[in-house]
């Protein structure tokens, strides 16, 4: 907090009071004559993942009373409390079920490419076996388990790539 004094006559001070509200910065002292006008600070506070809005009597306001440089009578102390309104940085979505990248033509697991393993792709398509996540039967990498994964298949087969 940033205080500055005021003093209506020489009996009677009155206290500015910046309370930043969890912002950074700082605020310049300042002694002003009660009853005449009183320029609030200029100085902006910063605080990260906030918007200032400007000051108000109460902490927990939700809109600003007064603005950075506003004139105000002072006649008592008085806490101005910076307004701060959260911006929210909306993250990108990510893509819904990318497509995984193209497996290891041996879909069935036992180490070596063969007739076994377009048996096992078809019994996928026809639904003779459930596809679950631990099994990466999309050859080509398209995002689906179809006739073009058992073309590429039989061409490793058959041409030995």
């Amino acid at each position: 907090m940033f205080s500055h004094k005021s003093q209506a006559s020489s009996s009677s001070k009155y206290t500015v009071t910046y309370n930043l509200n969890g912002g950074e910065g700082s605020i310049a002292a300042g002694t002003e004559y009660s009853l005449i006008r009183y320029q609030i600070s200029g100085t902006v506070p910063a605080k990260q993942g906030s918007e200032f809005l400007g000051w108000a009597k109460a902490a927990d306001a939700s809109s600003a009373e007064f603005a950075p440089g506003a004139f105000i009578s002072l006649s008592a102390n008085i806490t101005l409390c910076a307004v701060w309104k959260t911006t929210v940085v909306v993250p990108p979505e990510p893509p819904v079920d990318p497509p995984k990248p193209p497996c290891s033509k041996d879909v069935n697991g036992d180490g070596k490419i063969d007739v076994n393993d377009l048996i096992f792709i078809r019994n996928i398509i026809f639904g003779k076996i459930e596809m679950t996540a631990d099994i990466n039967a999309d050859i080509n990498g398209d995002g689906k388990v179809d006739v073009l994964d058992l073309i590429e298949i039989r061409n490793a087969i058959f041409n030995k790539d």
